[in-house]
């Protein structure tokens, strides 16, 4: 589903994988990268980089183990945003 935007038709993805991160808390490092790969592949850099750091504050708040994998998506996003432009 986000790895594939312009196939997906019909599905709100964002509110799914909100629901899922409020489900899956155990989770939630893959699912906000997900969510911020979503937004990527579909060129919309200024969302993407507001749901990285969504991310971060709230795995920051709840001290997950999965803060290594927000903040190196987020410097790859930065670095691929470059290369795009």
């Amino acid at each position: 589903m986000t790895k594939h935007p312009a196939k997906v038709k019909g599905l709100r993805v964002e509110p799914i994988i909100r629901s899922g991160l409020r489900t899956f808390t155990d989770e939630a490092g893959h699912l906000w990268c997900a969510l911020a790969d979503y937004f990527i592949r579909q060129a919309l850099f200024e969302q993407a980089r507001d749901v990285y750091e969504e991310g971060v504050a709230s795995v920051l708040r709840v001290r997950q183990l999965y803060t290594y994998i927000y903040i190196d998506t987020y410097i790859y996003m930065y670095i691929n945003i470059y290369i795009y432009i």
